[in-house]
């Protein structure tokens, strides 16, 4: 795999390898001279952030319950969830491509947990996508209690 960057951010971080000899990837930060070579089980430690497409087989956020702590459910209120407004668009730099998605400016006032703010040449905000899921299930999960409840008061 080979994964090169046009405008990349990367902020404090570092490239940790298992030092092992098969190499996985390829992570270019700017000119060819400057690519850093990963091996097996490598990762970036830290924030990239690209202005192209990243593209592979697959993509998952770590998420090993052993990671975490001031576990909590989550409790998605409703009314707040419908205000969010998903809306199609263009990159600017990327036109005729429609894109669908949330304008983090607006997403930022309803779940600002899920917007954050990338420092590079231009303080950019962008938000995490998978994060949405689990609000998206705690909603789904709630919306089909009460349409049991709904299912049983019409049965009586």
């Amino acid at each position: 795999m080979h994964i090169a960057f046009n405008e990349t951010y990367f902020n404090g971080g570092k490239i940790i390898t298992d030092n092992t000899s098969v190499p996985e990837a390829v992570v270019s930060f700017g000119p060819q001279s400057d690519w850093k070579q990963l091996k097996k089980d490598s990762y970036i430690a830290g924030t990239a952030s690209t202005s192209g497409v990243w593209s592979g087989p697959g993509f998952n956020k770590i998420s090993d319950q052993s990671l975490k702590k001031n576990i909590k459910r989550i409790r998605t209120k409703t009314d707040q969830f419908l205000e969010l407004e998903a809306v199609q668009f263009e990159y600017k730099n990327t036109p005729n491509k429609t894109q669908f998605g949330f304008l983090a400016q607006e997403l930022e006032k309803i779940y600002p947990k899920l917007v954050h703010e990338l420092n590079g040449k231009r303080a950019l905000k962008n938000i995490d996508y998978l994060g949405l899921i689990p609000v998206l299930v705690d909603l789904v999960q709630q919306q089909q209690k009460e349409i049991d409840a709904l299912k049983k008061a019409i049965v009586k």
